[in-house]
């Protein structure tokens, strides 16, 4: 995680996840550690999983643990975007 990570208590995450419409865009950790951006298509409660699809129509499951930020608004804070982008905040200095 970066430094200037504000991410939510694990609690306050998981009942945004929980509550969230299905076609809520999510950000998420891969499984190979990068972090992408896609649409909730279905959930399961027992399991605590989600089926995303990404822009390009990818489909993942993931837990609701490996959802880092649930978008609300019309943009992602900066410290989602620049993992989205993978940007460190050093080279946004620069």
């Amino acid at each position: 995680m970066e430094a200037k990570e504000k991410e939510l208590p694990e609690e306050v995450k998981l009942e945004r996840v929980q509550n969230a419409p299905i076609g809520t865009i999510v950000a998420f950790r891969s499984d190979n550690g990068t972090v992408k951006s896609a649409k909730i298509v279905r959930r399961s409660t027992e399991d605590k999983m989600l089926k995303l699809t990404t822009k390009y129509g990818m489909s993942h499951l993931v837990s609701y643990s490996d959802v880092v930020w649930v978008k609300t608004g019309t943009r992602w804070p900066r410290w989602v975007y620049n993992l989205l982008k993978n940007v460190d905040e050093v080279e946004q200095c620069q």
